[in-house]
């Protein structure tokens, strides 16, 4: 960690922001637990994955573009983070394989595009230099997967079909984010009119001449977008 790193405030909002996201994106990693507790045989289970797989590709491929061709973040992250709450409620809410199979395509999609838009939302935060660049987003990325650890515990099997437990603390954490999410966007917004007053301490930090951090309607944002891709493929992949 550099000693830039530790004093920037932006760098202690995006490591809560993402610890508490990546807790409700745990949920992309026991999503074929959650499938099998719809009564198929293992075989159809795995049949009926793709479903959901190749719906929730589509339509974060689309949501993504759209975050990058408006270069606008929080509001993407925000409703998609709304829509994994739906899903959530649904899930805990009914036993109708139809509608479990509609909730799980809201937690999935929802969930994948708010992280991935978040953590390019996290890499475009802290232009420079690059030791701090790098300390800064290794750190976030080290504490945000502790919300791996912590979602493995919240679907016992013993709580299956309804996971009471998983809904209120994923949903919990899914308001933590959206409040996290809104917070840091006044917070940029604040620095932006600092760098705009050239207010010395801001320039410090973002290390770059003119720069602003992203908010929303910047202009066209290809490199970005490449980043959206690369990510999202992995995802799938994985």
């Amino acid at each position: 960690m550099t000693d830039m790193m530790l004093k920037d405030t932006k760098v202690w909002i995006m490591m809560l922001n993402h610890l508490v996201i990546t807790i409700f994106a745990s949920i992309t990693n026991l999503f074929p637990k959650i499938m099998s507790t719809l009564g198929f045989s293992r075989k159809v289970t795995y049949a009926m994955l793709s479903i959901p797989y190749l719906t929730v590709f589509v339509i974060v491929l689309v949501t993504c573009w759209q975050a990058d061709r408006l270069r606008e973040r929080t509001w993407h992250i925000v409703v998609n983070v709304a829509v994994c709450v739906a899903g959530l409620i649904i899930m805990g809410a009914t036993l109708a394989v139809p509608t479990r199979i509609v909730a799980n395509i809201l937690m999935i999609s929802g969930v994948t595009s708010a992280s991935n838009i978040n953590l390019v939302w996290i890499g475009s935060s802290v232009p420079s230099p690059s030791p701090n660049r790098a300390a800064s987003i290794a750190s976030i990325n080290m504490v945000g997967r502790l919300g791996n650890v912590i979602g493995g515990y919240l679907f016992p099997t013993s709580q299956a079909n309804r996971y009471p437990m998983a809904v209120g603390a994923e949903g919990g954490a899914a308001l933590l984010g959206i409040g996290g999410v809104l917070f840091y966007r006044r917070y940029l917004k604040r620095q932006n009119e600092r760098l705009q007053a050239g207010d010395s301490g801001a320039l410090e930090v973002a290390g770059i001449p003119d720069f602003k951090y992203l908010l929303q309607n910047a202009g066209s944002g290809a490199g970005i977008r490449c980043i959206n891709i690369a990510v999202i493929v992995t995802d799938a992949v994985a």
